[in-house]
């Protein structure tokens, strides 16, 4: 690269910043549709965003390492989970957005991944940026998400509900669904070349 730029500097310039999230969920035996989601709540003691909820790892995207390398970094660190583990890691997408504060214009790209858990693995947190892991059932996310959406990190919540729309929770019936939709996508990354 050219030029390296803290991330914390980057809405300054304009210049979009990039993260990669992982939701860790449990599958119901039967059917294999998630029953439940592993969540973070985060530390009191982080600068941004104490005490709300978060998925089970995540991160920004630092300069010089791969997606994949970040999210298998960000899986240790923040939840204890073993390579083994890690193997069933997805590749999910992305989500986008971007929203005006007092410094610039802050365009966000994050890079979602999916990790079904076994039944018999806790999340642990290894690094103190996490209090506690809950376990929330996906009715309980849903309700938690349209009820009680300051209790969630901002963009942990738009990757949330990219989880239960990509896991047919919230359909094309329901209301707002295209505007949803639409609305995860909303900051389209630059073109590469």
């Amino acid at each position: 690269p050219l030029l390296k730029i803290e991330r914390a500097a980057m809405t300054y310039f304009g210049i979009p910043s990039y993260a990669a999230h992982v939701n860790g969920y449990v599958a119901d035996a039967k059917t294999g549709r998630p029953s439940a989601l592993w969540l973070g709540r985060r530390a009191l003691s982080k600068p941004t965003y104490p005490g709300l909820l978060d998925q089970i790892a995540a991160g920004g995207q630092p300069a010089g390492m791969s997606f994949d390398e970040n999210v298998r970094k960000e899986c240790l660190e923040e939840a204890s989970l073993s390579a083994d583990v890690l193997e069933g890691l997805r590749p999910a997408g992305m989500v986008s957005y971007r929203y005006s504060t007092r410094r610039g214009l802050s365009t966000k790209t994050i890079a979602v991944y999916d990790l079904q858990l076994p039944d018999d693995v806790f999340p642990s947190n290894g690094d103190g940026e996490v209090d506690e892991f809950i376990l929330m059932p996906m009715d309980e996310v849903m309700r938690s998400l349209k009820d009680e959406l300051p209790k969630w990190k901002p963009n942990s919540a738009l990757v949330a509900v990219d989880f239960l729309v990509r896991h047919g929770f919230v359909g094309p019936d329901d209301a707002d669904y295209i505007e949803i939709t639409h609305l995860l996508r909303a900051a389209s990354p630059p073109r590469s070349s």
